[in-house]
């Protein structure tokens, strides 16, 4: 039995695959971990990509993982919703 898959990324809609030898090269990249309220992608930083994640996660465009659902939860609910986007985005406007 085979097995075969395509991975890409996903971009405004459009999904581009790699090559199949491309997506073997691919190694996931660690970043250090990042306790910062409002830091839902993880960077260490508090920017406005975290508020981009938390809602393409609220509109369903993208999955969320626990860890992004932890850090980006800006009211404490235990999801990624458009109110922890404004929220987010006040803080940025405040800094």
């Amino acid at each position: 039995m085979s097995l075969s898959f395509v991975v890409g990324i996903r971009s405004a809609g459009d999904v581009n695959p790699f090559p199949q030898g491309q997506a073997a090269l691919l190694q996931e990249e660690t970043l250090p971990e990042s306790n910062v309220r409002g830091d839902a992608d993880g960077n260490g930083k508090v920017d406005i990509d975290d508020t981009i994640l938390i809602l393409e996660v609220s509109q369903g465009y993208r999955r969320s993982s626990p860890e992004e659902i932890r850090r980006g939860d800006m009211n404490g609910d235990f999801r990624l919703t458009e109110k922890d986007a404004l929220q987010l985005l006040r803080f940025l406007a405040l800094r």
